[in-house]
């Protein structure tokens, strides 16, 4: 996506899986190369007990806001020291959606599940523990700081191999 200057005001979300066992690695390898994001003087934060991941946050190009998780689920080789390489996939897309719950209906109708805990008004994660998209409300605050805004902006998301679905988010 390209923005005039002054003409994007919010801010996106994306989260990448590293390899179940590498946290500690990846988080000191983060910090080396960007600004931890946190809360309380907590950079640290466990999912959800229905995620069972943990993760932490950084700052990305202009103020967006980035994410390593590790979700424990899910066994990778690792390598040592952790690296690039160690970055296995997009694991969560965030989107702006003006009606959270009917998106949630739009997209159980082509397959994709609510994720974890039950949709709210405000937010839903749906998808599963490979990949899934962060539904919310346009003005909520990203996790873990709450003062970076989502805006509702458009967005085509991909997912999947040979199957792949492609989903337009106006």
């Amino acid at each position: 996506m390209v923005f005039e200057e002054n003409e994007y005001k919010g801010v996106h979300h994306l989260a990448f899986t590293i390899p179940t066992g590498t946290f500690r690695e990846a988080k000191v390898w983060i910090e080396a190369r960007a600004s931890l994001l946190g809360r309380d003087g907590v950079v640290e934060f466990e999912g959800p007990s229905s995620w069972n991941s943990r993760s932490v946050y950084f700052d990305g190009p202009d103020g967006q806001v980035l994410e390593l998780i590790e979700r424990r689920g899910l066994q990778h080789p690792t390598t040592d020291p952790f690296g690039p390489e160690g970055l296995l996939c997009v694991s969560e897309v965030g989107v702006a959606v003006p009606e959270v719950l009917a998106v949630v209906e739009l997209l159980e109708v082509r397959g994709i599940k609510p994720y974890g805990n039950s949709p709210s008004e405000g937010f839903a994660a749906v998808g599963d523990i490979h990949g899934m998209l962060i539904l919310v409300s346009p003005g909520r605050g990203w996790m873990p700081t709450g003062d970076r805004l989502a805006q509702q902006v458009p967005v085509i998301v991909r997912a999947g191999g040979a199957d792949a679905k492609e989903f337009t988010f106006r």
